[in-house]
């Protein structure tokens, strides 16, 4: 159905295969191979740079590739030229000589700052066709820098055709340089580059037909060939210097960065607290405490968020915004579903071109105990752990608050061992201490809840009876609290017997404040042990006026 078609594909490959094995001398093209190898190559270490640096050195490393692949495909092309043995005398302008070399290294270098730049597939097939497109301008550049004697005509099926293997061969090693994990990826991207370059050179050079014309000789300025080895040989030897570098400051580098890698990783894991780093919002690297803090593997922890595993307190999104610095509660979700508390700290640190963060986790536990252990000592007896004098006072206002919104009554009781200082000094101290811890816990064993006991000092303790609203109820407590109270405690050996007297103030009956309850409560207490032991007595006002008829005959 295309017989034309085909003799003329035909036609055109044969040329181009005719003008390599004939026109041209193989040793020379095979090392013309040899540099394009080792400056694509080179090309593809010195991108891979660029793209693990930061912002400004990314610009350097861009820079440094543009010329490496602009020289190394001049370089190329210009073997290629002294391999072409068309039988006639040549020679070549240097303005165009030098122009050639300026195409092929911004128009390269504008093609892989946008396939960088870009990010994305799309963006690296369209810098790497551009690039290719370079390579075919400085291609033609240096083939209009040729002075020969004779007439030059060109095939334009494979002048097309050498652009696009170009443009496509380069586009292709652009995506497999820029996505490539493994070493033998950007082999295969500098194989890619090679063949694209050396097929678009070969296939333009049998897109030229030459016919001779005695009237065009080179002018005596035009550069002859033996001086374009020269310059040549210089390119080539800059090209190698520049890949010999590359490959000593990147091993240097990479050297540099497996050490300093395996320092900062054995500083965090020699580390007391947990540290992790995230990268983009991601976990990419945990040390042993965290993994020992959370019970889980550091694969279960990586890819996950450290908000993930962090409840209550200042936890979520504001981990992610908080201030570099800044000290965050909250509490670590183990795999066993219990919590823990830490402080979490975090930090910004540069990371090539990434957002990286770094987190140092703290197990705050220990402190959290220390501080309850010292609120509960400020608040609570020693001895006993009943509430101290300033925790019941805070707890017989929190009553008067609440009982004064609807005036409920409630009790306040002030209680005193009978007998105790006797026993302390027959028994000692020791044993008297063990009566006193046993007193608060046969007490406490018979309060409800919402109820307060507290010790006052010596043997002199006070209760808020709150579930307790008459004077009958609160008296029944207090006859059956003394009654268990008189019971023999065992202590060291011995049957310690001792007593206790009560006295009781009623909310609002006998007094709406604090001061008063206590004062009448205290009151009921006095005459109730001058009565007798064991004795439970209510406050009566009558008490009140006896005190203060016993105030005024002592002053005077």
């Amino acid at each position: 159905m295309f017989p034309r078609d085909n003799r003329i594909l035909g036609f055109s490959m044969t040329r181009v295969l005719s003008c390599l094995a004939f026109e041209h001398d193989l040793a020379l093209v095979v090392l013309a191979g040899l540099l394009c190898a080792v400056s694509a190559m080179t090309t593809v270490m010195t991108l891979r740079r660029a793209g693990d640096a930061d912002a400004h050195m990314r610009r350097i490393w861009l820079v440094a590739a543009a010329v490496v692949t602009g020289l190394g495909i001049w370089g190329t092309h210009f073997i290629a030229m002294l391999a072409y043995a068309p039988g006639l005398a040549i020679g070549f302008d240097l303005t165009l000589t030098l122009t050639s070399i300026v195409v092929a290294v911004v128009v390269t270098g504008c093609g892989w700052t946008a396939a960088m730049l870009g990010g994305n597939t799309a963006a690296r097939i369209a810098g790497g066709a551009l690039a290719g497109l370079g390579v075919g301008a400085m291609h033609f550049t240096g083939m209009s820098a040729m002075l020969i004697g004779a007439r030059i005509g060109w095939s334009a099926d494979l002048v097309v055709s050498s652009l696009v293997i170009g443009a496509a061969g380069m586009a292709a090693a652009s995506v497999v340089m820029f996505s490539a994990k493994r070493p033998m990826g950007r082999v295969a991207a500098a194989a890619l580059m090679v063949l694209s370059i050396v097929g678009l050179h070969f296939t333009a050079m049998g897109a030229m037909t030459l016919t001779p014309d005695p009237a065009l000789v080179p002018a005596q300025s035009a550069i002859s060939p033996a001086i374009l080895a020269i310059v040549v040989a210089v390119g080539g030897f800059a090209i190698l210097a520049i890949n010999f570098a590359g490959v000593l400051f990147d091993t240097h580098l990479g050297n540099r960065r497996v050490d300093e890698a395996e320092r900062m990783r054995q500083l965090a894991a020699a580390s007391f607290e947990g540290v992790a780093l995230e990268v983009d919002d991601v976990i990419a690297d945990v040390n042993p405490q965290l993994c020992l803090m959370l019970d889980r593997s550091a694969k279960e922890i990586i890819g996950t968020r450290l908000s993930d595993h962090v409840v209550d307190g200042d936890s979520g999104t504001s981990l992610a915004s908080s201030g570099s610095g800044h000290a965050q509660a909250g509490r670590l979700l183990t795999s066993s579903g219990d919590t823990l508390p830490v402080e979490i700290l975090s930090r910004d640190m540069p990371m090539r071109s990434k957002t990286a963060r770094v987190f140092a986790v703290r197990d705050i536990s220990e402190r959290e105990q220390a501080e309850a252990q010292i609120l509960h000592m400020a608040h609570h007896d020693a001895l006993t752990g009943l509430a101290n004098r300033s925790r019941f006072r805070v707890r017989l206002a929190d009553a008067l608050s609440d009982a004064s919104r609807d005036r409920s009554p409630f009790a306040v009781v002030c209680l005193d061992l009978d007998r105790f200082k006797s026993a302390n000094d027959i028994f000692g101290h020791a044993a008297g201490d063990a009566v006193l811890k046993k007193v608060a816990e046969r007490i406490t064993e018979r309060l409800a809840p919402g109820e307060t006991a507290a010790r006052l000092g010596g043997d002199e303790f006070a209760l808020v009876l709150t579930g307790h609203r008459s004077v009958r109820s609160a008296a029944n407590f207090a006859e059956k609290l003394i009654a268990a109270l008189s019971e023999t405690y065992p202590v060291h050996g011995h049957e310690i017997s001792i007593g206790a007297s009560a006295g009781i103030a009623m909310y609002p009956a006998d007094g709406d404040s604090a001061e008063v309850l206590m004062s009448r409560a205290d009151l009921a207490l006095y005459r109730g042990k001058s009565e007798g032991r064991s004795a439970v007595r209510m406050f009566e006002p009558e008490m009140d006026a006896l005190l203060r008829e016993r105030r005024r005959l002592e002053n005077d």
